[in-house]
């Protein structure tokens, strides 16, 4: 199932066709009404989150993952994290800067999740020079220098953006 606002679902209708593999849901993350849709297949269920918890005020974000959670206890939520410095920043960069949206939740350490009431738990938390081992052994050599410079050039740059997998909680 795609999960998205209603006006860009529309525009995803023009040139997908739902299936029994592709469903498509109008409606914002924050409105449970979709939770029945997707309880009524069966689990087990991994939920994606790419590019809108951080664009909502914390509060949201809370009840979003409480409620889904409450509703599909021990799932899987993939979603990213942005840290306070890249929402403070936003202005400034060369994607962000050009959108109407702008980012309201910055969380520094996705483990602080782990507190909210009726929290998940993190599994795993990457930035995008966190690469496993298979995917970096193959490169060439070249290409494994570029990956260790950004490693030790850019670190700190990379930790303001990460991907996190957490298990739901209930």
């Amino acid at each position: 199932m795609e999960l998205d606002l209603p006006d860009a679902i529309d525009l995803r209708r023009r040139f997908f066709t739902e299936s029994d593999r592709r469903t498509l849901i109008g409606a914002s993350v924050l409105d449970t009404s979709w939770h029945d849709r997707v309880a009524a297949l069966p689990g087990p269920y991994f939920f994606v989150s790419e590019a809108v918890l951080p664009f909502l005020e914390e509060g949201q974000v809370r009840s979003f993952v409480r409620d889904l959670g409450g509703r599909f206890p021990g799932a899987l939520l993939a979603t990213d994290t942005s840290a306070q410095a890249m929402v403070d920043t936003q202005d400034q960069h060369d994607v962000l800067s050009l959108m109407t949206a702008r980012m309201a939740w910055a969380c520094d350490d996705p483990r602080s999740v782990e507190d909210w009431e009726s929290g998940p738990r993190l599994l795993e938390s990457r930035t995008f020079l966190d690469y496993p081992d298979e995917l970096t052994a193959p490169l060439s050599a070249a290409r494994k220098a570029f990956v260790h410079a950004l490693e030790t050039d850019h670190r700190d740059k990379t930790e303001i953006y990460r991907l996190n997998l957490f298990r739901l909680g209930g």
